[in-house]
């Protein structure tokens, strides 16, 4: 037994002697700038464009065969501003599983990403420039490739231990309308991600600044995918909205929604369940079917809001009180409804709503093309008196009304 131990005692000293060799030759042999030049052919010839590499490449063999990359730009041909510029780069693959066939990735780090998406007076994006005539060929050979190849790939199991994105940001500007956009602070952190069936967790966050307000947008998930079956549900997950900005009057208006997403790429269909969005005091719970995802969308949504004070709900968005003749209208509400939507009209059946001591019932239909709303409506009774403006005439009483 104790030969064995030696044995395996030599053999873990060799791999380190053999794996400090290797790096010394490296060290050594490979011309760093050489190889940021040969990268640089390698964009030019695929899109036209100039790659830079200002910082520096590292690189390891064991246990992992690993890359990183400081200060990357990309620039497309005849464009004076980069396209995309890459702080950093870490890619780490573990060695010794490859030769089971499993592609374990150790780490992948992405850090201060940036991307600047310009749509120009010719309404041509500076992204559209990134293909040159001589690479038109290779794509439609990739295209003719058998099937048999990806096939074969798709036995090769992928995990990825640490998923890290941090600090990446999204930039868009139309010269056409004047109309900018920016996505900031995006942040992606997962962990043993794979696309076998198994599920991760997953945490993401960023922020959108459009004209007059600015939304930050929080996720909290676990997710889980069959790559095979093009099938992936997101669990448990918990999202926070935040509004702020001249839109919402300076008040940042919160809205937090919590469901269970199935998406079935095959099917062309996304479903969530046990959908609950809270929006102050207003908590609305249901579900909701979209269908057609990717060629004409179709939304199926059943909903039901819980009972709510529609006076503290305008408080609680900024909105001031509206001075009505009777102090205790406005204070109690529920609604439900189910809806049925596509991008030319929405339906809405099972309209269910309670208005103080009023309840209504009915439909509505509403139509895009001469965008005209049709609806019927049954009530049993309201006093219209309650909701008149103090210091406005006398109002009346009617019961059975419907329309």
């Amino acid at each position: 037994m104790g030969t064995v131990f030696k044995w395996l005692a030599g053999i873990f000293v060799g791999v380190l002697v053999l794996t400090g060799i290797c790096i010394a030759v490296l060290t050594a042999f490979v011309d760093e700038e050489s190889v940021k030049t040969q990268l640089a052919d390698v964009a030019r010839r695929q899109t036209g464009g100039e790659l830079t590499i200002d910082g520096q490449l590292g690189w390891s063999i064991f246990p992992q065969l690993g890359v990183s990359v400081d200060q990357v730009k990309f620039t497309p041909a005849d464009e004076q501003n980069a396209l995309a510029t890459v702080g950093t780069l870490r890619l780490g693959v573990d060695f010794l599983p490859m030769f089971r066939g499993q592609g374990n990735v150790d780490e992948v780090t992405l850090k201060g990403v940036r991307l600047d998406l310009v749509k120009g007076r010719d309404g041509t994006g500076n992204g559209e420039k990134l293909q040159t005539p001589d690479s038109a060929p290779e794509k439609q050979v990739a295209e003719e490739q058998p099937k048999k190849e990806s096939a074969g790939s798709a036995g090769i199991q992928l995990e990825i231990s640490r998923l890290n994105i941090e600090d990446t940001e999204i930039n868009y500007r139309d010269l056409q309308s004047g109309d900018s956009y920016q996505l900031t602070d995006f942040d992606m952190h997962s962990k043993e991600v794979n696309l076998d069936g198994e599920s991760f967790p997953a945490r993401l966050s960023f922020t959108v600044n459009v004209p007059d307000a600015s939304m930050l947008f929080e996720l909290d998930a676990t997710l889980s995918g069959d790559m095979e079956n093009q099938q992936f549900r997101l669990s448990d997950a918990l999202s926070t909205i935040a509004v702020s900005g001249a839109a919402t009057g300076g008040e940042t208006i919160t809205t937090k929604v919590s469901t269970t997403a199935d998406i079935d790429l095959k099917a062309d269909q996304a479903t969530l369940e046990t959908l609950r969005i809270q929006l102050a005091d207003l908590v609305i719970g249901g579900s909701l079917t979209a269908t057609g995802l990717t060629s004409e969308p179709r939304i199926a949504a059943r909903l039901q809001s819980e009972a709510f004070d529609p006076r503290s709900l305008m408080a609680s968005l900024g909105q001031a009180e509206p001075p009505l003749k009777n102090p205790d209208a406005l204070r109690h509400a529920r609604f439900g409804a189910t809806v049925n939507a596509t991008a030319n009209n929405a339906r809405v059946d099972d309209i269910a709503v309670e208005l103080d001591q009023t309840k209504a019932s009915g439909s509505a239909e509403v139509t895009m093309k001469n965008q005209a709303i049709t609806a019927r409506l049954s009530v049993d009774k309201i006093n219209v008196d309650h909701y008149q403006m103090a210091g406005s005439g006398d109002g009346g009483s009617s019961g059975g009304a419907s329309s």
